[in-house]
């Protein structure tokens, strides 16, 4: 699985996943970027070390399962989920590909369908 993350001011980034710890490299192409490769499945906790300073969770993350300050967590998806409309969603996207948002609404009771 590929990891990822904008740091740029860092000097090293450690990727620190299911108790592995693996240092990340600059991406050349993306100013700022580093990345890494690790092996990981859904649920498994993982976060940052950036200039060997203290855990931070994926600002980018899915899955905050112990809150803000605690480590991420992997979320799998098989894709299907970002090709089906989910109702109160608004289409947004490149052309030829939909991408569907849900920014704004709250998963409601009823099975994680938008609020409203």
């Amino acid at each position: 699985m590929r990891f990822e993350v904008w740091a740029p001011e860092a000097d090293t980034v450690v990727l620190e996943a299911a108790e592995v710890r693996c240092p990340m490299e600059r991406d050349p192409l993306r100013e700022g970027w580093w990345s890494a490769e690790a092996e990981a499945v859904d649920g498994d906790r993982y976060g940052f070390r950036v200039d060997d300073g203290p855990l931070l969770p994926d600002p980018r993350s899915r899955r905050q399962p112990d809150g803000p300050d605690g480590p991420s967590a992997v979320v799998w998806t098989t894709g299907r989920c970002c090709r089906t409309p989910v109702r109160g969603a608004s289409r947004t996207g490149r052309t030829g590909r939909a991408r569907w948002s849900t920014r704004g609404r709250t998963p409601g009771a009823t099975g994680g369908r938008g609020g409203g």
